[in-house]
């Protein structure tokens, strides 16, 4: 989670947006669209970053 955090951090020093990290763990893509489509009314935009 250290390095999310260190994204949302350069996001809003270098960029002045506000970003806040969400670890989602799922274990097929319909789910992750689904959580992503649940998320979307209240985000702007969406960083995908896979481990």
């Amino acid at each position: 989670m250290a390095v999310m955090e260190g994204k949302s951090l350069i996001f809003n020093v270098l960029g002045a947006v506000n970003a806040v990290p969400i670890p989602i763990r799922v274990r097929t893509r319909d789910e992750f669209v689904s959580v992503a489509r649940a998320l979307e009314p209240a985000f702007g935009g969406a960083s995908t970053w896979r481990t």
